[in-house]
């Protein structure tokens, strides 16, 4: 019964360590404030406003059932790299419909590129329809304040 025990708390940290690689990069530049405040929605679980030992294990056991597809108690390499792609693609999604502006599940090249129309008029501060280097900085300038500062909205 240890043996098992210890078996399943090792996968555990097997698969732990790949998915909080992923949730550090993804989190690469935010304030330490936005990442507290990432990790406590994760684990947080009675939201009460602090992690006990027992909400970070059961966080991660959900992590393991979802990346264990078959429910055999054990992970392998293709049942992470599934579970992987399948949130990618889901990113992926999400962050396309955000252009979608008539919402038929489609992504049109008009609506594309009055996407991007925004952002240049937005970067074009002085309106003449081009964009300096002084304004290209300063957008850039803004985007790093916004991402340091945890309210990244990516769009």
């Amino acid at each position: 019964m240890k043996k098992k025990l210890a078996i399943a708390l090792a996968a555990v940290a097997v698969v732990g360590l790949p998915i909080a690689v992923i949730a550090a990069t993804k989190t690469v530049g935010m304030h330490h404030s936005a990442m507290a405040s990432k990790m406590m929605e994760n684990h947080d679980l009675d939201k009460d406003g602090k992690v006990t030992r027992e909400e970070m294990l059961k966080s991660r056991e959900e992590m393991f059932d979802l990346l264990d597809a078959d429910k055999d108690g054990a992970v392998t390499k293709e049942e992470a790299r599934a579970l992987h792609d399948k949130m990618r693609e889901r990113a992926i999604t999400k962050r396309m419909m955000k252009y979608d502006t008539n919402s038929d599940g489609f992504l049109s090249k008009e609506e594309y590129a009055a996407r991007y129309e925004k952002k240049f008029k937005k970067m074009d501060t002085d309106g003449d329809g081009r964009i300096s280097a002084t304004e290209l900085a300063k957008a850039k300038q803004d985007r790093h304040h916004k991402r340091h500062s945890g309210d990244d909205k990516k769009g």
